[in-house]
């Protein structure tokens, strides 16, 4: 019993960190699960078969997502997401998202059928699934008077962007279902300009992506690779004054070079002929999500919050401590949580009540900010780029170079980590961003170490996973 009557200001500063940044982050989705009990507008999903020695089944699936023009303007890539499906699961699950090259008026998740949600979230938009009655084509889109997709709620945007801004040479290393927080760094890399004689901006990105999966590979390819190399084609490097950020592209294929791998099955909802659910909308994100803005005046409504739930919230509490009845008073002893509960319920509802109020002609006029039948565009599943493609997997991905986009392809051959990082060596602020197996990123990691032994630095930025 030493010290009992003061436990809860030890207590207090985590309790405190948790209300005031999960409370009004919690209560903003739920009222827009209230407005739109529908969840997100799922555009397409495309169930990638990537079947591996232990699970014959598996596959990715390629969830595309309606978002909103908020999404769109306050999305950077690194950011991640939280996917609820509540026909499946109450709890919430974390998800990288990617930008759809083109469009900004939609956003995707890939997901890889490793666990019990995906798994069963998977089967849920399997063929088998569909009507008997309805005659279904692998190569084509599954008619969407077929089935609608399950609700899905997602959130977001949560996470800090990646800071390849700040370094000079960045190698990206992903292993696997790894790629997916580096896709829309790769479009937006190509796309930078910088000026001649500038000082910390970067001049080149290089990417090593290390995968088994022959329909994963070419979905990548097809709608990130070669979006890149037909944009850039031709690119001299713009003004005069202006140059393009060198960006290298390496896949490793290390499955079997002869396996002719299945088309995906695309379930297509956005077409013309099917009427998109009214209480379904664009994903709109989070007025309270940390980290998920980097302008200090938009994070003024989130700094005040949080400030007001921690403050009075400490000072409540320290009012009850020095007040604290005797130690066989229990009743008095759990005032001071159900005071904090109160307050931190009480800041939140009002700070999330004048978000909805200053929003809330946005949130009714998403729906017709941005046309959602795009008919040919490139990223619309309403015309897969995959139809009339040769059936061996890949010929069409050859090594080639278009302006400033180097991409190369390579068969049964895992790099090593010296060859991953060696364009490092020599610049003046280089980082390693890797996503991957703990394996790949141990080994890369004491690569870089022993480089650094040698003076040469380097920032790594690591996320670890397991297959």
């Amino acid at each position: 019993t030493l010290h009992y009557n003061r436990t809860i200001l030890y207590l207090s500063p985590s309790l405190l960190y948790y209300a005031a940044t999960a409370l009004p982050t919690r209560l903003q989705s739920r009222g827009r699960r209230r407005r739109r009990p529908r969840g997100a507008r799922i555009l397409s999903v495309a169930a990638i078969p990537c079947p591996t020695p232990r699970r014959p089944d598996g596959a990715v699936l390629d969830v595309v997502f309606a978002a909103s023009p908020r999404a769109a303007e306050e999305y950077r890539p690194g950011h991640h997401c939280t996917v609820r499906v509540p026909s499946l699961s109450l709890k919430s699950h974390p998800f990288t998202v990617a930008a759809v090259p083109g469009r900004d008026d939609r956003l995707r998740i890939l997901m890889k059928t490793a666990g019990p949600f995906t798994t069963e979230l998977a089967r849920r938009f399997d063929a088998a699934d569909v009507d008997d009655d309805v005659d279904v084509d692998v190569e084509s889109p599954v008619p969407p008077s077929a089935f609608s997709p399950p609700t899905m709620h997602i959130d977001g945007f949560r996470g800090l962007p990646h800071r390849w801004h700040r370094h000079d040479v960045v190698v990206l290393a992903a292993g696997g279902i790894g790629i997916t927080p580096f896709l829309s760094l790769l479009v937006d890399a190509a796309s930078d300009r910088r000026r001649a004689g500038s000082s910390g901006r970067t001049e080149a990105v290089e990417l090593h992506w290390t995968c088994r999966d022959a329909g994963l590979i070419r979905h990548v390819y097809e709608h990130y690779v070669s979006y890149i190399l037909r944009e850039h084609a031709g690119d001299g490097g713009g003004a005069k004054d202006e140059f393009p950020v060198r960006v290298t592209v390496t896949i490793h294929h290390t499955g079997p070079a002869h396996v002719v791998d299945p088309l995906p099955t695309v379930y297509d909802f956005e077409s013309s002929s099917f009427d998109i659910d009214d209480d379904t909308s664009p994903m709109m994100p989070s007025s309270f999500a940390v980290g998920a803005r980097t302008d200090v005046s938009r994070n003024i409504l989130h700094f005040v919050t949080y400030a007001s739930i921690f403050s009075l919230g400490l000072s409540s509490l320290w009012i009850f401590a020095a007040r604290m009845p005797s130690k066989d008073d229990m009743v008095g002893r759990i005032r001071p949580l159900i005071a904090l509960t109160f307050l931190s319920l009480g800041i939140s509802f009002l700070a999330v009540a004048r978000v909805a109020s200053v929003s809330r002609s946005d949130d009714e006029n998403d729906d017709d900010a941005r046309p959602l039948i795009s008919g040919d565009t490139y990223g619309s599943f309403a015309s897969p780029p995959t139809e009339g493609r040769p059936s061996p997997p890949f010929d069409a991905m050859a090594s080639r170079t278009a302006g400033n986009v180097t991409y190369r392809f390579r068969r049964g051959v895992r790099p090593h980590p010296r060859e991953v990082v060696s364009s490092l060596k020599g610049a003046r602020t280089p980082a390693l961003f890797v996503c991957g197996p703990k394996g790949l990123v141990t080994s890369l990691r004491e690569e870089v170490r022993g480089r650094e032994s040698e003076g040469d630095d380097c920032e790594i930025y690591e996320e670890v996973f397991e297959m």
